[in-house]
């Protein structure tokens, strides 16, 4: 009881000197009992409210969409992320979503089945990913639907160049991106700098300051 008192008093003493600091909702991080169920929700959300734009995602685009929540939208997604060919990608993603009770693949794309029992329960992140979706949609919309796809490739690129080097120094980001090997028999490309053009890095780098996301990435 007299530890109570005597941090209640503290607590107190603080707020009437201005000290205490409000915690923001995203500041608090509870890491999920059930990862892999969380990580199978967490994609079907990204799946539902891409839908609603009419955006459907391969497994790759699922991928780097996830990856952007995860690194700029503060969406822990409890991933690793490699260098992949296409893109950032985790590859403990795949169990998730060749998991058939709750997942298929129609055309290419990745479709949530059992839909009401995957969101059963409540995921705490599920209005963060809505939100975050819905800029993204705002974000790819404005280039040809064909063109998306790659546009999606190129900002979660350069923003894991710039995650994994801890600058925007073009020099060194492009230097990442000749490292950054495309192994791929159907791929012209040879490397992320080989695919895309150096007007398209600056103006993408251009892009994640405007944003402030370099603040996301550079931690």
């Amino acid at each position: 009881m007299l530890q109570a008192e005597t941090l209640k008093q503290s607590i107190l003493k603080k707020a009437f000197e201005g000290k205490l600091v409000r915690l923001q909702p995203a500041q608090i991080v509870v890491k999920p009992k059930n990862e892999y169920f969380y990580q199978m929700q967490l994609l079907a959300l990204i799946a539902k409210a891409s839908k609603e734009h009419n955006i459907e995602h391969g497994e790759m685009t699922l991928a780097k969409y996830a990856y952007l929540l995860d690194k700029v939208y503060g969406v822990p997604t409890y991933y690793d992320y490699n260098r992949w060919h296409l893109g950032p990608y985790p590859p403990e993603m795949k169990k998730a979503i060749n998991n058939k009770q709750f997942f298929s693949k129609k055309a290419g794309h990745v479709v949530v089945v059992n839909e009401e029992k995957l969101l059963k329960y409540t995921n705490p992140y599920e209005i963060s990913v809505h939100d975050a979706i819905d800029d993204l949609a705002g974000i790819f919309e404005k280039y040809p639907v064909k063109e998306r796809a790659e546009k999606t490739e190129l900002l979660a690129t350069v923003c894991k160049v710039v995650e994994d080097i801890k600058t925007t120094d073009i020099t060194e980001v492009r230097k990442s991106m000749e490292d950054w090997k495309i192994e791929l028999d159907n791929c012209p490309y040879k490397s992320k700098a080989d695919k895309f053009t150096l007007e398209d890095t600056e103006k993408c780098l251009k892009f994640l300051i405007q944003r402030e996301w370099i603040k996301s990435l550079i931690v």
